[in-house]
């Protein structure tokens, strides 16, 4: 994820990005629930853990990069 924030891509964007290069339909609703909460100004490591399929060391990789 620090790829897309590096250069300058929308993280909104490179969810979608993300999104449509997995095979998983768990991690893709996952991606769209975090997305939405995104939208309305939340974290995003917080709405992925409120989804309980990503392991806590990739949550806290992700809070850690916000």
């Amino acid at each position: 994820m620090d790829l897309f924030t590096s250069t300058g891509y929308p993280l909104l964007q490179g969810l979608d990005c993300i999104k449509d290069s997995i095979n998983n339909a768990i991690a893709e609703k996952a991606i769209d629930i975090a997305k939405e909460g995104v939208i309305k100004g939340e974290s995003l490591a917080e709405n992925l853990e409120k989804i309980d399929y990503f392991g806590p060391i990739f949550l806290q990789m992700i809070s850690i990069r916000e």
